[in-house]
């Protein structure tokens, strides 16, 4: 599904940034960070519409992944992501451009909301029967 694809895109670029903003904040402050805020391959697990999708994101160059599905390396697709000044992120997968914003990140039990082309896409939370979750805090 392209919105799977884009969506493990906007997120795995979204999580770099951030990893190499702490990366160069803890060194600014003379610490030494760890080695996997660099790491240049994530797996990325998301739900859509009660199909899971197992994608792996190996980061190629600044703006540039490729995605493949985990098993099967040999089906990928090259994307290439920007960010962009009001928060979005112009994406590119095979000659198509959209624009993408990251709504909500999400968590165990909210699950996260992307916005493409004005079109919400909302990714369904991993559900553990075995586990009991709530958003709010309490007994």
């Amino acid at each position: 599904d392209t919105y799977a694809v884009i969506g493990a895109l906007v997120l795995t670029s979204h999580n770099s940034t951030s990893d190499e903003t702490q990366f160069l904040d803890a060194l600014s402050k003379g610490q030494l960070p760890s080695q996997s805020l660099l790491s240049m391959k994530r797996e990325i697990e998301l739900i859509l519409d009660g199909v899971k999708y197992r994608l792996f994101c190996t980061r190629n160059a600044p703006n540039h992944f490729s995605i493949s599905v985990s098993g099967s390396p040999d089906k990928n697709v090259s994307a290439h992501v920007r960010p962009l000044s009001d928060g979005g992120y112009l994406t590119e997968i095979g000659g198509q451009s959209r624009v993408a914003y990251l709504l909500s990140h999400g968590g165990a039990a909210t699950g996260m909301r992307i916005s493409v082309g004005g079109m919400t896409v909302s990714f369904s939370p991993d559900y553990d029967p075995t586990s009991l979750r709530t958003d709010v805090a309490g007994k």
